[in-house]
């Protein structure tokens, strides 16, 4: 294929129905609120559309683009556990098992240690026992082949997309 052509069938997206996740404005406001400050409006608004992403019949393609430390954690966070408390899958992919780590620590500090959420990295054993409670997944590329007979997530981030192959990038936006 040309460039062009590949760029146009990676850019086309096909509705699929069954993708839609509506999240209620109250369960991401209660989510916002155990934060330990308010949300910036940069946050806000990136929240904002990624909801309606998820809420459209368009499976969401999103580039979330921001400096280091500027929040851009809780964007993905916030969706991902009102996703997880809907009953629905969340997974979030991160560059290396400190950074996975780092994700599922935060996010325990700031909604209690008993929060359904696990770090699955190569040196993870086993997840087969841990998936039948529905936790938040956050990992590094090795937790895709643990997933591969499982249906797709509801939510699905990519934190550091760079560091993936082209090839990942296309299994996963297909």
């Amino acid at each position: 294929l040309s460039i062009v052509e590949n760029a146009r069938r990676l850019k086309s997206r096909t509705p699929v129905p069954e993708s839609v996740v509506k999240i209620p404005t109250e369960l991401l406001n209660e989510l916002a609120g155990k934060l330990p400050y308010p949300l910036t409006k940069d946050q806000r608004r990136a929240i904002k559309e990624i909801v309606a992403d998820m809420a459209s019949h368009l499976p969401m393609r999103r580039v979330l683009s921001g400096d280091v430390g500027c929040g851009k954690t809780y964007c993905m966070m916030i969706p991902a556990l009102a996703t997880q408390r809907l009953g629905l899958r969340a997974v979030i992919l991160t560059p290396n098992a400190l950074l996975a780590a780092q994700f599922v620590n935060e996010c325990k500090e700031h909604y209690g240690q008993d929060t359904n959420i696990i770090a699955v990295t190569s040196a993870t054993k086993r997840i087969d026992s841990e998936l039948a409670s529905n936790p938040v997944l956050v990992g590094t590329t090795a937790l895709l082949s643990r997933l591969k007979n499982e249906p797709p997530p509801a939510f699905f981030a990519v934190d550091e997309e760079q560091k993936m192959s082209v090839g990942q990038k296309i299994e996963l936006t297909g």
